[in-house]
C-alpha cells in the first residue's frame, strides 16, 4: 500500500520546534530523526518521478506537434 506524504505528516514538526524555543540542539535532533529523514527521502524520490513524467509528456507533445506539422506541410495523410 502506497501512502502519500501530506502536510499533516510534517505539522507535528512545526509544533514541536515552536515549543522547543530557540534551542538549536533540539531542532538538529529532529532533522536527524530517522523517520523524518525517511519521509524526506521518499518525498524527493516522488518529486523525481513526477519530474520524469512531466518531461516525457512534454517530449511526446512536442513530437506529436512535429508530426502534425509534417503531415500538414508535406501531405503525409
Amino acid at each position: 500500500m502506497q501512502r502519500w506524504i501530506s502536510n499533516s505528516d510534517f505539522r507535528w514538526l512545526g509544533r514541536w520546534i515552536s515549543r522547543s524555543g530557540p534551542s538549536h540542539s533540539l531542532s538538529r535532533w529532529v532533522f536527524s530523526d530517522p523517520e523524518f529523514q525517511f519521509k524526506r527521502r521518499v518525498a524527493s524520490y516522488k518529486a523525481y518521478a513526477v519530474e520524469g513524467k512531466v518531461k516525457g509528456s512534454v517530449r511526446r507533445s512536442f513530437r506529436w506537434l512535429k508530426d502534425k506539422y509534417s503531415e500538414v506541410v508535406y501531405g503525409f495523410w
